[in-house]
């Protein structure tokens, strides 16, 4: 299941929580919402249906995101306009800073009951790429995953567990083109960032949910810590 995604159409049905995002921010940003919340519903009848199959012991539920939202003000011609919000952080989809890269998930089912972490909250660094070796190896236990060809997945789970212990990954790249094209390379808390894309590199603006243009449309090189400077505003 991939959504809420572009188009925003007006959904089947909606639902009263949403209400207060019609009269603050208009129809667009409402069906966004009541997208949202039917995608929370039809999730919740997959659960109830493991559930009732005495099934949900044996499940562990990964929802993730592969990127940042999109704003609403995004040029038609760069990327589909949608009605997202990245704040406080800084930048759209399609960007190397935090609002574009820094993604969230979280886990849930039975299956987790025998670590005793519920509630808890992680914000050790991963790439989504690390889910293949973190279910495969970390969760089904199909090996250790240290056999076989050097690939970009790392296993992520125990650190997920267990908070005593460091993810493994301390370094993520976001495209390597040393041309005109954006690219980044994180190395622990440090974030070098190349050519970012002046419309989209802005902050936003959370009375209106949309994103401002970009502040330094000259500057072509950044170099941020992102443990003191998660806005990347230094």
């Amino acid at each position: 299941m991939a959504t809420p995604h572009t188009p925003i159409v007006e959904p089947p049905r909606v639902f009263s929580e949403c209400d207060v995002a019609l009269q603050q921010y208009g129809v667009d940003r409402y069906n966004y919402c009541n997208m949202i919340l039917e995608a929370d519903t039809q999730i919740g009848r997959v659960v109830d249906a493991l559930k009732s199959k005495m099934l949900w012991d044996k499940t562990l539920l990964i929802f993730s995101t592969d990127n940042g939202g999109i704003s609403n003000t995004v040029p038609d011609n760069i990327i589909y306009g949608s009605f997202g919000s990245n704040a406080p952080l800084r930048g759209n989809k399609g960007t190397p800073f935090e609002g574009g890269t820094r993604g969230v998930a979280f886990l849930n089912g039975g299956y987790l009951q025998r670590y005793n972490i519920g509630g808890t909250v992680n914000d050790k660094l991963y790439h989504v790429v690390d889910w293949y070796d973190t279910i495969v190896y970390g969760v089904v236990g199909a090996g250790d995953g240290s056999a076989g060809e050097v690939k970009d997945s790392l296993n992520g789970w125990q650190s997920m567990v267990e908070d005593e212990t460091a993810s493994p990954r301390n370094e993520w790249i976001w495209s390597v083109n040393f041309d005109a094209s954006p690219t980044a390379i994180r190395m622990n808390d440090w974030k070098l960032v190349m050519n970012p894309q002046p419309f989209l590199d802005g902050y936003w603006d959370v009375s209106d949910m949309t994103l401002a243009p970009g502040q330094n449309e000259s500057e072509t090189l950044y170099l941020f810590n992102i443990s003191c400077d998660e806005i990347e505003a230094v």
